[in-house]
């Protein structure tokens, strides 16, 4: 009979157990992370199913080749998976080089390069860094579309193991 009380247990307590893990993983980043401040311009969209958001074009998703420490990254012909390390600058943080090792220190975000073959694109290498779309509620994406003329905001970001959480957007 006891055997029996233990199956029953475990089929309840294993999914609830992977579930609180996943949980607290997704949200340590908010918790603990270290706050930074990054430059971007707004862009607002929508789509039918998921709703309204914000597009976030950020300064240091334009790469400068001078800004990339590997020479095998700096031939890109493929999406490839790198660090991009921050510094401080005043209190906006900028681009300071990409690597292909983990930094052992410092504030870093992970992300994937690519080539950019947009006419805009100033050094033909963009980086992704999966913090770009800010969902909002309806009302509130109306409320943001009268300084869209202002192009620039100050967004405030959570980072924590190569990993960041928009926290706050702020018109500048």
């Amino acid at each position: 009979m006891f055997k029996n009380i233990d199956k029953r247990y475990f089929g309840i307590i294993l999914p609830l157990t992977i579930l609180s893990v996943l949980i607290i993983n997704a949200y340590s980043t908010t918790w603990f992370g270290h706050e930074i401040v990054l430059k971007a311009s707004l862009d607002i969209k929508q789509k039918g199913f998921s709703g309204s958001y914000v597009e976030l074009p950020y300064e240091i998703e334009e790469i400068d080749i001078a800004d990339i420490i590997d020479e095998d990254t700096k031939k890109i012909n493929r999406k490839i998976n790198r660090y991009a390390v921050l510094k401080k600058n005043g209190d906006i943080y900028d681009l300071d080089y990409i690597t292909k090792e983990r930094p052992k220190g410092g504030i870093y975000l992970k992300c994937v390069l690519y080539r950019n073959y947009e006419p805009s694109s100033k050094t033909g290498i963009k980086a992704n860094y999966n913090i770009s779309k800010y969902y909002m509620k309806r009302g509130k994406t109306k409320f943001l579309e009268q300084f869209i003329d202002k192009k620039e905001m100050k967004v405030i970001l959570k980072v924590k193991n190569g990993r960041g959480v928009v926290e706050c957007i702020e018109l500048i």
